[in-house]
């Protein structure tokens, strides 16, 4: 997150960012795998830990390559599942109320299904074309849909979800209509009065047909460079006496 400094100074950016979570001992809404229990387990009984580590895909690598970052909603999906897997395991292994964690993640799993929707990257396409806040947008407008229908919440409902302006949400809006992403579909009462526009996005997911295209092929890219990587031994040499034999 870069950052400008006043009085002449450099600019620098900010890593670190104070985030806050659900995760408690009780695991009512979140939880951590029990490493620290399995590792004192698998030392009484000699089995070994890493059957129980868990681990994403590995073209999915690069997702998590840091300590914290946006995922997609596959790549979520994925780490779901094998979360899911891994949980039974430690079942086996560590008492607690996992049955309950299993809910969770199956409800969490059918959350990002929704969220995933059948244009999965939606709020990824508006980034990239030029939207700002655009998966916050993508995410709040599939709390109102159902399928096959055009999505027509109040610039406010949007504006509140993500904390911004309603003149922004709306100037966002105007631009994807001047670009020919977005249909905007005005709805009357029977009284006539205005009610809240539909939005049609079939210009966005045609514009965004070769944007995917692209992501897919960097992800297909990256994952083959992370194969090979781990593919070719890495060399060493020997040093003595600062020289090399």
């Amino acid at each position: 997150m870069p950052y400008d400094q006043t009085g002449g100074g450099f600019g620098s950016v900010l890593w670190e960012r104070m985030i806050g979570h659900t995760i408690r001992p009780n695991r009512a809404d979140g939880f951590l795998m029990p490493y620290h229990d399995l590792i004192a387990t698998c030392r009484e009984s000699g089995d070994d830990i890493a059957e129980f580590v868990v681990h994403v895909d590995e073209d999915l690598t690069h997702e998590f390559s840091y300590a914290a970052e946006h995922v997609s909603h596959d790549g979520a999906i994925s780490a779901l599942v094998a979360l899911d897997k891994g949980v039974q395991k430690a079942a086996t292994r560590v008492p607690g109320n996992w049955d309950h964690v299993r809910t969770w993640i199956s409800e969490r799993l059918a959350e990002v299904w929704r969220m995933r929707g059948p244009c999965p990257g939606l709020g990824s396409a508006l980034e990239a074309l030029g939207v700002a806040n655009g998966t916050f947008v993508a995410y709040e407008m599939q709390h109102h849909l159902k399928p096959n229908e055009n999505p027509w919440p109040a610039k406010g409902t949007i504006a509140d979800a993500i904390d911004v302006d309603p003149r922004t949400v709306q100037r966002s809006i105007a631009k994807m209509e001047a670009l020919g992403y977005v249909q905007r579909i005005e709805r009357k009462a029977k009284a006539g009065d205005n009610l809240t526009n539909q939005y049609d996005l079939r210009g966005l997911v045609k514009a965004a047909a070769t944007f995917a295209e692209q992501k897919i092929a960097i992800r297909e890219k990256r994952a083959a460079e992370d194969k090979s990587r781990r593919a070719t031994p890495a060399a060493f040499a020997l040093i003595e006496g600062g020289k090399k034999i």
